[in-house]
């Protein structure tokens, strides 16, 4: 069994990268019947300013210490990270950045897809290629294909519904080819 954790980084209530989370958790679970998926709540993910000098003279807080060893039960990651300013959320990246700090690394080696849904044409490309880099550079191994839905409020409906059937079959062969790669990654990585 492989345990995946997913979050969509937006606190939005109404949030399209949330929705699209969901679908692609849907899609994913007749592909990958044995994994076992938890949703994160984002304001979970959270985690206070990473500040290396505090964490030098004090040591790990509590808060960042329950945060990792519960990501340290993950084994397989999806995020659907909206673009902010061609990047990923600041509290986001802060998070990843607690992360990394222990050793063992829990990110390194993971597997992960990236999604962004966003109203401009580009899908968020930009921001997922900024998020893949601060992925990688943790160890993580970032899908290749990363899912982008441009003029998101146009081509997919929250309830799941998609106005481009085309676009629609890319996400969804995109989750069917993710888990396969997982679970190859996983098994080599682990056994």
């Amino acid at each position: 069994m492989i345990s995946l954790y997913a979050c969509a980084a937006s606190h939005r209530a109404e949030s399209i990268n949330r929705a699209l989370l969901d679908y692609a958790l849907g899609k994913l679970r007749p592909h990958a019947p044995t994994w076992q998926t938890t949703t994160l709540d984002y304001a979970d993910f959270i985690l206070p300013p990473y500040d290396d000098a505090k964490r030098i003279a004090e040591g790990i807080s509590p808060e960042v210490q329950q945060a990792h060893d519960r990501y340290a039960q993950a084994q397989a990651w999806m995020f659907a990270v909206p673009e902010y300013n061609s990047s990923c959320p600041g509290a986001f990246k802060n998070t990843i950045d607690w992360l990394s700090v222990f050793q063992p690394n829990v990110l390194s080696g993971k597997p992960v897809i990236l999604l962004c849904a966003t109203p401009s044409e580009r899908g968020g490309v930009i921001g997922l290629m900024h998020t893949r880099q601060i992925l990688e550079s943790v160890g993580m191994m970032v899908y290749p294909t990363m899912i982008s839905v441009g003029k998101a409020h146009e081509v997919f409906r929250r309830e799941g519904a998609w106005t481009k059937p085309a676009k629609q079959t890319l996400v969804d062969d995109a989750i069917k080819q993710f888990c396969t790669w997982g679970a190859l990654l996983h098994h080599g990585l682990s056994g």
